[in-house]
């Protein structure tokens, strides 16, 4: 081979090493952008999983409150129903003194009517609580 047989050769050969060093030189640029990428995303990734996480444990917080907040609800309501019944329990033992007292007087007018000689005609007994 000839000196000039080998020039061409190398040179040949440099610039096959130069276009495969563009080729692998644009395969590591490309491979450094979709690494930037996924980085990129890893962050994203990171800070929805951080905020995710705080989310999660305030929900959690709540969660755990849940019972208490239904046991104070719970007795703020039966506390109104307490109150209410105390109120018509008042109320009926009012009613039946009431009523007793009525029946009460009612046998005493009764027992004065039947006393009496000539006595009117029998009065028809009060209405249950009213006078």
């Amino acid at each position: 081979m000839t000196r000039g047989t080998l020039l061409d050769q190398l040179a040949a050969e440099l610039a096959a090493c130069r276009r495969h060093h563009r080729t692998l030189a644009d395969q590591l640029e490309a491979a450094r952008a979709e690494a930037d990428e996924r980085e990129a995303v890893v962050r994203e990734l990171t800070e929805q999983v951080r905020v995710l996480g705080e989310e999660n444990r305030r929900l959690e917080a709540l969660l755990r409150e849940v019972p208490d907040v239904y046991r104070r609800k719970f007795s703020e309501r039966l506390e109104a129903v307490a109150e209410r019944i105390e109120r018509l329990l008042a109320e009926n033992a009012h009613l039946r003194r009431t009523a007793a007292a009525d029946a009460r007087r009612w046998a005493a007018l009764e027992a004065l009517m039947a006393a009496q000689p000539q006595s009117p005609p029998r009065l028809a007994p009060p209405p249950v609580g009213g006078r």
